[in-house]
This record gives structure tokens, sequence and C-alpha cells, in this order.
């Protein structure tokens, strides 16, 4: 139900959408749509590493019943899908990729029950259409401005990602529970760009602890030894 919570203002840079991109197209194989989801429960799961299942609730058409596809109309709901992992110590981010193209494919959703929005993680992709409308015509999308601060929660987590671009997102946290405390939201967004990468690079990795590929330690060095050198003190 309702509680305290925040909000944050999240800009990602070009390159986390070009190493999501490539660990859709080229390492997963899979849509946009499953690799962001892939990405929100493996950030999760590291976050709270004694979890061993999250539950999302996505925004999905409304095709599940026989001949439902044939509708015309713009018509959604909320549908529950749970990810259950096991030890986090083994399962891997194509193993979640896998779960969730599984459950997406054969739409293995439910309705939520009574007040369990309220403890699942809220989570609304929207994709854009830029081809296959009359006259070249392609929908035109706008990054939203967004703001940082204290808001009201209504579940554990709520996102909404949508395309701006074939390679362009805009990814808002709207709100989070105020119990995770204010940092959290900066903590969310680090891990997050972490297991991007991971997913193009090594997604047959643990996802605990997280994988340390050398390049990154090494470049994780230079960084700490650069910004060493900017604070000693001038000789003489």
């Amino acid at each position: 139900g309702r509680r305290p919570g925040f909000e944050k203002k999240v800009r990602l840079d070009e390159s986390v959408f070009d190493a999501l991109q490539t660990a859709a197209k080229d390492v997963l194989g899979c849509s946009a749509d499953v690799v962001w989801l892939t990405a929100v429960v493996g950030s999760l799961l590291r976050l709270f590493p004694s979890e061993q299942r999250i539950a999302l609730i996505l925004k999905c058409a409304c095709r599940d019943g026989p001949d439902q596809n044939t509708m015309v109309g713009f018509l959604s709901e909320q549908r529950v899908i749970s990810i259950d992992c096991g030890d986090n110590r083994r399962a891997t981010l194509l193993d979640i990729a896998c779960r969730l193209e599984q459950a997406r494919r054969h739409r293995a959703w439910r309705a939520p029950q009574p007040y369990e929005a309220a403890i699942c993680v809220y989570v609304n992709i929207v994709g854009s259409v830029s081809e296959g409308l009359p006259l070249g015509c392609c929908q035109v999308c706008r990054q939203t401005g967004g703001s940082s601060g204290s808001t009201d929660a209504w579940a554990h987590l709520n996102l909404r990602i949508d395309q701006l671009a074939a390679n362009r997102w805009d990814f808002r946290i709207i709100h989070w529970d105020k119990a995770w405390g204010w940092h959290w939201g900066d903590y969310f967004i680090s891990v997050l760009g972490a297991v991007i990468a991971d997913m193009a690079e090594c997604p047959l990795a643990p996802l605990v602890p997280a994988p340390a590929p050398a390049w990154r330690v090494l470049r994780m060095q230079g960084e700490g030894l650069a910004a060493a050198k900017r604070k000693e003190p001038p000789e003489g």
C-alpha cells in the first residue's frame, strides 16, 4: 500500500545503451524488454544477495485468452512474473534471461492478488514505433525532466523505461521504499550499469559475488591512481 518513498532523476550514459544492445543482439539473443528485465532482476539480486526470488509486475497487453489477439484497442493490464534463481552463487544472468524469455513467450503470468502489488517490483517498458508506419512516419518521443526527492511509494520499486530511439532510452525511478534509504538509488544505478556490462561480457559468471574482468580492475586502479595524484599537494 501507500507508504513514504523516494524518487530519483536518472541519466544513463550512451555507453550503457551500447552495452545493452550488444547483450541483446550479439550475446543473449533476446528482445530489448527481456534484456532490460534481466538487468533489473540481476541488479536486485546483487543488492539483496539473500533473496532467491524476485516478483515483478509488468504492464502487458491483454491478449492472454483464446482469440484475444484479434481485438483492436489499446488494452493493457498488470501481470505478475516470479523469477526464482535459487542459489545466487550459482545462478547467472543467462539463467535469468532464459526464465524471462520463456515466461514472456508462453505468457506464463497471472493477475496480481489483492495487495500483492505492494510487495512487488513494478516495471513498465514502453517501446517506440520507429518503423512500419504509413508515409514513412515514426513515433517522436521526448525525454522527461524527472526530479529527485521524497514522494509516495506504492511498491518496493517502480521503474518506467521509455524507448526514445533505436538505441536510446529514458530510464526513470518513479519511486522506491523509503525503508531502503536515500542512497539506495545511487547504489542501484551503479549496480545496474555493472550488470548491463556483465550481460555483454560475462553472462555465464555467477551473480554473487560480482565478476571483476581484468580490464575493469585495471581501469579502476588507473582511476584511483589519477584521483590520488590530483589530491597530492604541489612540491616546493
